[in-house]
Parts: C-alpha cells; sequence; structure tokens
C-alpha cells in the first residue's frame, strides 16, 4: 500500500502497549532486548543524562565491535552490555495534515480533556480509539525512536523513522506488574511476552539509578481515582497507586522525549520545547523558611540544582507526612510550560526536553512529529500562523517552503513568533484543561461528601490561608475548608513564612501537615466547596468551665465556649446578656459594675445578686444536663450535639441562638440528622426559664433600689462590649 512506503517493516517485533485499565487511546508501544555495545558507539544524548564527555552523531546501525563479530562467528552470543529500546508513538501526523480542518480544530483544542468516566478528545474518536490507536493484533503507523542505552543508561545512539507495527497485546500496569513480581502464570498468550517484559523491567533498573545520579527530582504525589457503580454514581474514592510497571514506561518516554530534543537540536530547526525553570527567589525564600519550621534545610545557595532539590525529597521521604511536605517543593517551582526558547527542565535534570510520545492528546507532540519528519527528509516545517490556522493558509508544504529557507542558518524572526505563540496557546489550554478536570472532580467529590454531612474524619492541614486552613481528609482524599472563625475566639496572625495562623492570646498554632480532626458542616455544590469545623473532644461542663475562665481572664471565649448551652442560660439569666466582659478606662466592668468591688452605689445587695445569678446558674446547668442526656437519642456526634444543645437551650432561656460577631452559626439540625428532643428536654427548658425569671425579678429590685443607674450602665456597657466583639 502506498501508506507503507519508505517505512520500516517492525510487524514481527512483539511491540505491547501498557496503558491504565480504562484507556481508549493508545499513543505508544515499547519493545526492549539486550545487546553487545561496541566500541564503535559513541554518547548521542549523553549531556542530556549529565554527562560531561562530548556527544557524537551516531545511529543503530552496525552495533558489534571485533570481539563482538569474533563471538557472533564463533556461534557464540556476545555478552550484553546495554540494551535496545525500541518506543513506537503513533503517527497521527500522517493523518492529520497542516492546515486541514481537523488540524485547526486540534489546534484549538489543543489537549485531550479527561474526566471520570469520559474523555473530550483533542481528535475525533476515529481517530484517536481507532485509525490511530495501537490497538492490538492489528497493524498500524508509526514514529519510531530506536535507541541504544549501556548499562549505566546513557544513550549511545538513537535514530528515528517511520515504520508499520502490529501490536503483541494490550496490557496493564497490573497486569504486568503481577507478572513481573511473581504473580500467578500468566496465560499463554501473555506467557511469550514475559522475557521482553523482563528485560524492560531491567532496562527500567538502570535508568533509574542514571536518573538518581542525575540528581532528577522524585517527588510522589497523590493522585485520586473516582470509582462509580453502573448507574454512575460515585461509590468511592481510592488514591491511584503506582508501581514498577507505571515507572517503566515513564523511563522509556523519558528517553524518548530527550532524543526528540536532541534531534531538533541537532538539526538547527525551531520547535517546542517543554521548558521548567528553577524557583524564583520569592518563593525560594518562603521555602527555606518553611523548612526551618520543620528542621530540614536546602543546599545550593542562592541557586540550588536539582540535585539539591533530590536530597531534599530523599530526606523528606523519612518524615510520616512527606507527600505534603513534597508538594510544598513543587509549590516553591514555577509551571511548565512550551517554549521555542530552550531553557532545560529544572526538575528532571535535562538541559533540553520536548514532547514526543502523545501526539493523540496533546498537539505539541503533533508539532513535533511533523519537526522530525521534515529533518528525516531534509526539509523545514514552517506552522502557519496563528490567524490562519482555521483553514486559510497552509501551514505546510514543508517541501516547497524548505527550498527557498535551505541556506538560512536560523528561522526569521516572524517565524520564531509563530512557534513563540503556538508555545503559549499550547500552555494557556493545557492549564485550562487541567482547571476543567479539577472543577469536576471536585463538583463528584462535593456530591459525594453531601451525604456526610455531620460525620467526622480525621485529617492534615495541607494549606493555610489568612482566612483560615484547608483540611485533606485521610480516609477521602477530599479537601475542605475550615474557617478561622471556626479555630477560636481569639485573632489569629497569619505566618506566611511559616504556613501557619497562630492565636494572639493562646498561641495556638495551626501549620501545614498538622494533623486535624474535624466535622463535615456544609457542602455547596455550586461553588464546589466543603467546609469543616473543628472537633474538640470536650463534653458540657468543660465547655462551662472554659468560659467562665475566659470571663474571669477579662478575654474573649473560645469557640467551644461560646457554644455551650449551660453557659448561654448562665449568662441570660445573670443579667450580663451575652456580653464579654471589658474592662474600660474608668474602672468599671463592662456589664457596670465597679471592677474589684469598689464604688457600689448605694441600696445594692450584691450578696443578693450573687446568690440569685449563682441559683440561676445551678439551674441552668441541670437544663443543660437533661438536655444532653436526652440527645444521645438522635444519633449525632459530640460536636454536632454540643452545638445543636447550645442553641436550643440559649432559646429557651431566652438567648438568640446566633453565633457572636466575628463567628458563624452552627450548622441546623438538617444539616447533621433529623429527630426532636424529648420530654426531658421540655422539662429542662422549663426549669431553665423559671429560674431566668427569677433571677430578672431580683436584678430588677436591687436596680430600682440604685435609682435606674445600673440600667443606664448596663446599656452604657452593652455598647462598649459590642464595639469591642466588632473588631473581632
Amino acid at each position: 500500500p502506498v501508506d507503507l512506503r519508505r517505512r520500516v517493516d517492525l510487524r514481527d517485533v512483539p511491540l505491547v502497549t501498557i496503558d491504565g485499565e480504562d484507556a481508549r487511546d493508545f499513543d505508544d508501544a515499547v519493545y526492549c532486548e539486550p545487546m553487545e555495545i561496541g566500541d564503535g558507539y559513541r554518547d548521542s544524548v549523553g549531556d542530556a543524562y549529565g554527562e560531561e564527555d562530548g556527544a557524537g552523531d551516531s545511529d543503530v546501525e552496525g552495533g558489534l565491535d571485533g570481539a563482538g563479530a569474533a563471538a557472533a562467528a564463533a556461534g557464540e552470543a556476545p555478552a550484553a552490555n546495554g540494551f535496545r529500546l525500541l518506543v513506537a508513538i503513533a503517527d497521527v501526523s500522517h493523518y492529520v495534515k497542516p492546515g486541514d480542518p481537523l488540524d485547526a480544530d486540534a489546534l484549538e483544542r489543543s489537549t485531550s480533556v479527561y474526566f471520570p468516566r469520559r474523555v473530550i478528545p483533542m481528535l475525533p474518536e476515529k481517530l484517536s480509539n481507532g485509525l490511530c490507536s495501537l490497538n492490538p493484533q492489528i497493524d498500524r503507523l508509526v514514529l519510531v525512536c530506536d535507541m541504544v542505552i549501556d548499562a549505566d543508561g546513557r544513550i549511545r545512539a538513537y535514530q528515528f523513522y517511520e515504520a508499520v507495527m502490529h501490536s503483541a497485546a494490550r496490557l496493564t500496569y497490573d497486569e504486568v506488574w503481577t507478572m513481573l513480581s511473581g504473580g500467578p502464570k500468566p496465560p499463554p498468550g501473555r506467557q511469550a511476552l514475559l522475557p521482553h517484559l523482563r528485560n524492560l523491567h531491567e532496562l527500567y533498573r538502570v535508568l533509574a539509578r542514571a536518573r538518581a545520579r542525575r540528581g532528577a527530582m522524585e517527588i510522589e504525589t497523590v493522585e485520586t481515582q473516582i470509582i462509580c457503580d453502573p448507574a454512575g454514581r460515585i461509590e468511592r474514592i481510592v488514591p491511584r497507586t503506582r508501581n514498577d510497571a507505571h515507572r517503566l514506561i515513564e523511563e522509556c518516554m523519558l528517553a524518548a522525549n530527550v532524543c526528540a530534543a536532541d534531534f531538533m537540536l541537532r538539526g538547527k530547526h525551531p520547535g517546542l520545547f517543554r521548558v521548567h525553570e528553577g524557583p524564583t527567589p520569592e518563593k525560594l525564600q518562603l521555602l527555606r523558611e518553611f523548612l526551618r519550621t520543620v528542621g530540614l534545610s536546602l543546599g545550593g545557595g542562592a541557586e540550588p540544582s536539582p540535585r539539591d532539590y533530590a536530597r531534599l525529597a530523599a530526606q523528606m521521604q523519612a518524615r510520616p507526612e512527606y507527600l505534603l511536605m513534597q508538594t510544598m517543593l513543587l509549590r516553591s517551582m514555577q509551571q511548565a510550560v512550551y517554549s521555542p526558547d530552550n531553557v532545560g527542565h529544572f526538575g528532571l535534570a535535562y538541559p533540553a526536553y520536548a514532547h514526543f510520545t502523545s501526539p493523540i492528546r496533546r498537539y505539541p507532540d503533533l508539532l513535533t512529529h511533523r519537526v522530525i519528519k521534515a529533518l528525516l527528509r531534509g526539509e523545514r516545517y514552517r506552522p502557519a500562523p496563528l490567524d490562519g490556522a482555521d483553514g486559510g493558509e497552509a501551514a505546510g508544504n514543508p517541501a516547497r517552503r524548505s527550498r527557498s529557507r535551505r541556506d538560512a542558518e536560523a528561522e526569521s524572526a516572524e517565524v520564531q513568533e509563530i512557534w513563540r505563540s503556538l508555545g503559549m496557546l499550547c500552555s494557556e489550554h493545557e492549564r485550562r484543561a487541567d482547571e476543567a478536570s479539577r472543577d469536576v472532580e471536585a463538583w463528584l467529590k462535593c456530591m459525594y461528601m453531601r451525604e456526610r454531612v455531620g460525620e467526622q474524619f480525621a485529617g492534615r492541614i495541607t494549606g493555610v490561608a489568612p482566612f483560615g486552613v484547608f483540611v485533606t481528609l485521610n480516609e477521602l482524599y477530599v479537601e475542605g475548608m475550615v474557617h478561622v472563625s471556626e479555630l477560636g475566639g481569639e485573632y489569629f496572625q497569619y505566618i506566611e513564612a511559616g504556613n501557619e495562623l497562630r492565636g494572639e492570646r493562646t498561641g495556638r498554632r495551626y501549620r501545614l501537615t498538622d494533623p486535624i480532626d474535624v466535622q463535615v458542616s456544609r457542602v455547596d455544590l455550586e461553588a464546589r466547596r466543603m467546609e469543616f469545623r473543628l472537633v474538640e473532644r470536650t463534653d458540657f461542663r468543660s465547655l462551662v468551665r472554659d468560659r467562665q475562665r475566659a470571663s474571669r481572664d477579662n478575654a474573649r471565649p473560645s469557640v467551644a465556649a461560646r457554644v455551650a448551652a449551660a453557659d448561654e442560660a448562665a449568662r441570660s439569666a445573670a443579667g450580663e446578656g451575652g456580653a464579654v466582659r471589658s474592662l474600660p478606662a474608668d474602672g468599671k466592668t463592662g456589664d457596670g459594675r465597679a471592677a474589684d468591688g469598689k464604688g457600689l452605689r448605694s441600696g445594692v445587695d450584691r450578696d443578693a445578686e450573687t446568690r440569685s445569678a449563682r441559683d440561676a446558674e445551678s439551674s441552668a446547668g441541670a437544663a443543660a444536663k437533661d438536655f444532653a442526656d436526652d440527645l444521645p437519642a438522635l444519633s449525632l456526634p459530640p460536636r454536632a450535639l454540643s452545638r445543636i444543645a447550645g442553641r436550643k437551650l440559649a432559646k429557651l432561656v431566652g438567648g438568640s441562638g446566633k453565633a457572636e460577631p466575628g463567628g458563624r452559626a452552627g450548622a441546623d439540625v438538617g444539616d447533621i440528622g433529623k429527630g426532636k428532643p424529648g420530654g426531658a428536654a421540655k422539662s429542662a427548658a422549663r426549669s431553665a426559664a423559671a429560674a431566668g425569671k427569677k433571677a430578672d425579678k431580683e436584678r430588677k429590685s436591687a436596680g430600682k433600689g440604685n435609682g435606674g443607674a445600673s440600667k443606664t450602665a448596663d446599656k452604657g456597657g452593652s455598647r462598649k462590649v459590642d464595639k469591642k466583639k466588632g473588631r473581632h
């Protein structure tokens, strides 16, 4: 057929695809065999692997030295001291031509967008899942990167060529890892592939050692997978586990991408590189300050190298919270982007890197394929300007265009600007696709958590902001926010360098990676946001003691004390009106009584007032106990019980049941569970109300004897307290 002209026939090579369980488009296939590397091979991309010696141009043709040839002539297999790795990539550029409507549509998308149970492909599914996909047991056109790698993991030679292949099998990561780790015996069809898979695994070990020597960063992040039932309902959220089969394919793709970047540089042809710059001075300073808080340090001074980062990442692995700490490393660096200006890849420790291995789902890879093909044919590829990419001027008859530009040593400023615009567009669309994926996943997680409002979970603080902390739940891998108003009744200082919130009065600290227990209080589907509240293990009497201690210290009470039902009843019955006590400059307390018992006006029986308040407090405490005894029938978490009881009791004894200024009201009963308090609660409420009325009568009687001065002072004190509380 015409499609097979000038192509190498690899249909007898057992190339296989290794992908995830739910993959439908197969970009790449791999094959590996041990080989003898002769002296004729010189380092081809040694610099890209951190080597100091020079690199020469060579390919994989003829690779035996004299000793190897003699051994072969004697019928002996030469001793293998390296590997031959074939990475075959779907030849999308054969079907998607520059300037075609398909090409314009692919550029507009720039990338496939992946959602749970659905993909929006960059190309039509007839291409992405059909004609271009390397499906098993069918011939497919490919662009191959054929590499020779020595026992030290250095790429000694490589070449690119167009080929036709016939995939021997479609394998999954878990299936390959089961076979490599000595699991159950594979079926006969898979058994024949096992030696080739072992070769790949051995090569992976070699490349992994080279990666460590190179100083590339090893950062493991937790990716989640949403498992749905056949009806589409979410069953559970689980982490994606990586094994050596994932890493094996990753290293093979990295090697091919490095060769693609090297090929463009050697051919002096412009293209898109995947560039990743080091940290900015500002981010580096923040990282160093955070590391000091956890007892670690980053070497390298003002310009740390990838090796310095790799050493730090290795130290973090000994910490139980190392996944979160490594996330801080990622935050300290800049985003990787596409650019025609090669500045290297900091994270991978490569001086040149490009994307070549996924042309079905990434437009920059398709552009790289076009550049490689142009170089193989001795031509130049010139993309069309973005304003003409919708079907106007063809982006490439590279043959005609290259004739007039062959003697030029560098592309014109116009061509370079076209490549720069393409890089910016693809980078922007990549971020847009990532945001869309995260947005949908966040919405689905909110749907899942909507049924768990009121439940308590253990988690860790994964983010700190001036308005609160972000917490990721350990079991469910979902993130929500605990607002600063839920952390305690005091001012909190936001310390950006240490990623922490610190209470001004108590010194309580909430820092990145700290463990924390929370309760799901609210789920907002529209905003795709979850809100948590802090869980404090305490009972009603502890809450009352906390509130009394806070009042004695003239300090704003904690959140736990504010929601204490018994305390609300005691304050209402004692006539304090729920105000926080303050000490004005005139020496009088905020509720109108003189400080330290001085300046009491005549006619006021302070002992009687104190006894009345104590009686009311005792009655309210009994009411709180009875009400709390009745609440467990609701089967609610302790924190929920505390908030519900506090609100109900406050209403029953005359309080408002609302959160104080600066805080937020607790969740309604409907957010947490359903049920009604029984008769014990009603009886307790009546007792508390009667006690409150008795205290009111005695206080009014005392006020009359004072000529109304106490009433005026109460009003003035309330105004002062309101101003103070308004600042929180």
